[in-house]
């Protein structure tokens, strides 16, 4: 994400701004379909990448947007890095880093694998049929489908649109990686930055030798400080993002629950891949609020350091300062976006709800009004 002080920093960025305009174009094409076919293309199965579509497209778009914003805060992190003096401060941001990395790779080789085996397999079928004497071909939901005629053939038309619909999950699926690791890695950073700033005042609290002394905070208050300040650049480099995926969440949920209940007794292997993506979204949403939970709670547990103290036992101006440090910590620090729409498991929890209320919806509104013109027995989704 960072590209400054690279031989071909300009090439990067390039690459990267062309991989978003290329997202762009092709969630465009599928966009035309709704003018073209109404909004009954909105029932049909290739309907379920428009949400997706959206969230790649927003995240990268505002990521974009606020690029410099983002190089800014690795540069203000790699200061507060080289600010450290003591060989436990850096064991503590090494071992939440290489957590992140952990989970980075997790998050990326099961991303990857998925993206690769929903274009490999419905290929290798394809070629199977194809070798027996079947014309029609064998697929899964593409973005693209919409272009296609109701009797799919293998012709130019139906080539060229698996061909951008697999380009379109490659630079999806890149960019959408990029993003959630830059949350990892973020997050875990300002984890390990409240733990040692805790682990200084548990030392405080656990010295006999310096409880005697009058305590220099100055330093500890100039951390806390940059901490605060890390936390808001943070936010501004990943908090409507986040916020943004929050609200659509529930809307691609439940579109994929959908198609993998339509698919359960007509397409194994669709009701397969609906399944795993349907989990991987689960588990990613929770992870995710729970990286922003894990912001409010570390700060909660180094508030109770701070507090922990025997600061009362100090003279009044090692007071006057450690009031100054309570006043900044006493609030907990948010992941958000203007101090609306926090991620943590409340908002894990208030996605899951709209989720559920917004599925039976769709169903109940199929079963009623839908079956005469679009979806014959409708009810048997329910």
């Amino acid at each position: 994400m960072n590209f400054k002080g690279y031989k071909l920093e300009k090439l990067f960025i390039f690459i990267n701004i062309t991989r978003l305009f290329g997202i762009i174009f092709i969630w465009s094409l599928q966009i035309i379909l709704i003018y073209e076919k109404g909004l009954s293309y909105l029932l049909s199965e290739s309907a379920v990448f428009m949400p997706i579509g959206l969230n790649i497209t927003v995240i990268g778009t505002i990521t974009v947007i606020k690029f410099n914003t983002i190089q800014y805060t690795i540069e203000y992190i790699r200061k507060l890095i080289s600010s450290h003096k003591e060989s436990w401060e850096f064991d503590i941001v090494n071992n939440e880093l290489k957590s992140a990395t952990k989970l980075v790779n997790i998050f990326k080789t099961f991303l990857y694998l998925f993206a690769i085996f929903y274009v490999i397999l419905p290929f290798v079928i394809d070629v199977i049929r194809a070798s027996l004497g079947y014309d029609n071909p064998y697929k899964v939901p593409l973005p693209l489908d919409g272009y296609l005629e109701k009797i799919i053939k293998r012709n130019s038309t139906y080539f060229i649109t698996a061909f951008l619909s697999y380009f379109w999950f490659m630079l999806t699926v890149t960019n959408y990686i990029a993003f959630q690791s830059l949350v990892f890695y973020l997050v875990s950073y300002a984890n390990g930055e409240m733990k040692i700033i805790k682990r200084k005042f548990e030392l405080l609290s656990d010295n006999g030798k310096i409880i005697n002394n009058d305590w220099n905070l100055k330093s500890i208050i100039i951390n806390h400080q940059r901490l605060i300040r890390l936390i808001e650049l943070q936010k501004e480099c990943v908090g409507m993002q986040l916020s943004f995926q929050n609200s659509i969440s529930s809307g691609t949920l439940c579109l994929v629950l959908y198609l993998a209940n339509k698919s359960f007794s007509s397409d194994t292997i669709l009701f397969g891949f609906c399944s795993i993506f349907l989990i991987f979204l689960t588990v990613l949403f929770i992870i995710i609020c729970n990286q922003g939970e894990s912001i409010q709670s570390e700060s909660e547990e180094m508030f109770t350091s701070i507090c922990n103290t025997s600061w009362f036992t100090q003279k009044y101006h090692v007071k006057k300062d450690y009031n100054l440090i309570i006043m900044q910590a006493k609030r907990p620090l948010v992941y958000d976006y203007k101090g609306i729409s926090p991620i943590n498991r409340a908002a894990f929890m208030l996605v899951t709800i709209f989720f559920i209320i917004s599925y039976h919806l769709l169903l109940f509104f199929f079963a009623l009004y839908v079956p005469f013109f679009l979806i014959p027995n409708a009810m048997d989704y329910i």
